[in-house]
């Protein structure tokens, strides 16, 4: 680059001449000690400044990335900043947000709910258990009893750990109700207890259907409820069932 009395100019030099890239014809070439001057000279002194003219266009081009890498870096690290401090205050927002939404939600909706379960639980399940267990003299139905899941003596050899709480967990169930061996009339009566909620729980179910061809909660409160109370008959002969089977793994295993 030149800046002179008659104006801004631009060349390239190389070891042969230079090219002036505004005013060609002020350029010049030399070659085995002949130089030439002015239209001459143009063509042999740009087709030989053709190397200098790459090189500079990718040192210039380097120059403008490295130029761009220092003038974008601050702003880059400055817009980062600004990302960060905008994520770190929308997290808390959201944690109070999710925080508040939890404790409307408890509020609002689960506890009502609990409520109405327990005292739906209270009026509709418990209180018939405690009429039925006091008609028949005995406890019959009984609350809060374990999974009745069948447990295969191969689960026990295989240290099954889920089977083993659970076979743990029924035997102690045993123990603390002092529930003995059944005798033939108990195992009857508990057999057509088993197949009078078999028919309760159908009815139930039939009940839910209707209920859906008719858009009745009621009906559907009804059938629920009756399907309820159908599983609830079928425990005891079960409870029989699995008590037996029981207590001759723990004969088997030494469970407890």
């Amino acid at each position: 680059m030149n800046l002179s009395k008659s104006g801004f100019s631009a060349s390239v030099s190389s070891r042969f001449g230079t090219y002036n890239f505004f005013n060609p014809s002020r350029s010049s070439f030399k070659f085995a000690g002949f130089q030439i001057r002015g239209k001459k000279a143009e063509g042999w002194a740009f087709l030989f400044a053709i190397p200098n003219i790459i090189k500079g266009l990718v040192v210039l081009v380097i120059n403008i990335l490295k130029l761009f890498y220092w003038v974008i870096r601050p702003i880059l690290f400055i817009l980062s900043l600004a990302l960060y401090v905008v994520f770190y205050f929308l997290g808390i927002f959201l944690k109070i947000l999710f925080f508040l939404v939890s404790v409307l939600v408890e509020v609002v909706l689960i506890w009502p709910l609990n409520i109405i379960y327990n005292l739906a639980s209270m009026f509709l399940i418990d209180m018939p258990i405690y009429i039925i267990n006091n008609f028949a003299g005995k406890e019959l139905f009984v609350e809060n009893e374990p999974s009745y899941r069948k447990i295969k003596s191969k689960q026990i050899e295989e240290n099954d750990k889920v089977a083993h709480e659970l076979l743990l967990e029924r035997l102690e169930f045993y123990a603390d109700k002092n529930f003995k061996e059944y005798n033939l009339k108990e195992k009857f009566f508990y057999w057509v207890l088993f197949f009078a909620g078999f028919l309760v729980g159908i009815l139930g179910i039939f009940i839910i259907f209707f209920s859906v061809s008719e858009a009745s909660w009621l009906y559907a409160f009804i059938g629920f409820y009756l399907t309820l109370i159908g599983n609830e008959m079928k425990e005891p002969i079960l409870r029989a069932k699995r008590q037996k089977e029981d207590l001759l793994l723990n004969q088997e295993f030494n469970i407890r």
